[in-house]
């Protein structure tokens, strides 16, 4: 039932940006190049995070909560580059 939805989930995210992709005539160029910035920009979320934890001196309950939610973030960051990587091929 969970693999169910997620895979709901994942097909109706990929219809909806490729459909907006489409609709703005993005060349798989672009469709790349933003990808790729997704990529950066999830990893220096979850960089932050980490130093969060370990180097800023936060409240450990706190920092942690911040670094779960900085890996969520970066997994739906990372799951829009995917889908996009995979625009027009």
């Amino acid at each position: 039932m969970i693999p169910n939805f997620f895979r709901r989930l994942y097909r109706k995210s990929r219809d909806i940006i490729f459909s907006l992709l489409d609709d703005y005539g993005w060349t798989e160029k672009q469709a790349d190049a933003v990808a790729t910035k997704l990529d950066i920009f999830g990893a220096f979320a979850v960089t932050q995070a980490w130093f969060g934890l370990t180097k800023y001196g936060w409240d450990f309950w706190l920092a942690l909560a911040v670094f779960l939610l900085s890996l969520l973030f970066c997994a739906i960051l990372w799951t829009a580059a995917f889908i996009l990587k995979g625009y027009k091929k």
